[in-house]
């Protein structure tokens, strides 16, 4: 039987998530990870079968979380799309890496369906808020297929202006909330 180590999995999700984050799914090994938790491969294999599965996991955790934090969006009398879209802005920009892969599905085709559920899932955290914004700000909402749409565009859109314009963050999430009004 494998010595387990108190709260390993939660170290190890962090370290992974971190390097996942800012290297990207392609160039994180087991190895890797292991040397950031510090911890033997061996030990890492004991927790997780293989990159794919550690992956998965990880963003699963992270999504639920992230649910969590939107969630609270929801609950609020009065949305403030501001604050939102400034909110999801800084926390893609934190894992990139991530969000590449979950957007790009460069994964294992047996793992495709679990990223391509978990893309579903958030965008569809996204949608929801900005769904109930207009609602309480009355306004109509487009159609479905639209709307999934121009969320899907505002994730890629993030990422996108991150990149090019990296030093103006707050012309970005001005840029952003000019795009939301238009899904």
């Amino acid at each position: 039987m494998p010595k387990i180590i108190n709260n390993l999995r939660s170290k190890i999700s962090r370290a992974a998530y971190q390097l996942f984050s800012e290297k990207g799914y392609s160039a994180v090994s087991m190895k890797i990870v292991a040397e950031e938790t510090g911890i033997a491969v061996g030990t890492l294999y004991n927790y997780y079968t293989n990159k794919e599965e550690l992956f998965i996991k990880v963003i699963e955790e992270k999504i639920k979380n992230h649910k969590k934090i939107f969630d609270k969006y929801l609950q609020k009398e009065e949305l403030d799309l501001k604050m939102f879209i400034t909110h999801l802005y800084d926390e893609i920009n934190k894992s990139k890496g991530v969000i590449d892969e979950i957007i790009k599905k460069d994964i294992n085709n047996k793992e495709e369906k679990i990223v391509t559920r978990l893309r579903s899932e958030l965008l569809e955290i996204v949608d929801q808020i900005l769904i109930q914004f207009k609602e309480k700000k009355g306004i109509k909402r487009g159609a479905e297929a639209e709307r999934k749409r121009g969320v899907y565009a505002l994730l890629i859109m993030i990422l996108i202006l991150d990149r090019r314009f990296p030093k103006e963050r707050e012309k970005n999430i001005s840029y952003l909330l000019k795009m939301t009004n238009l899904i």
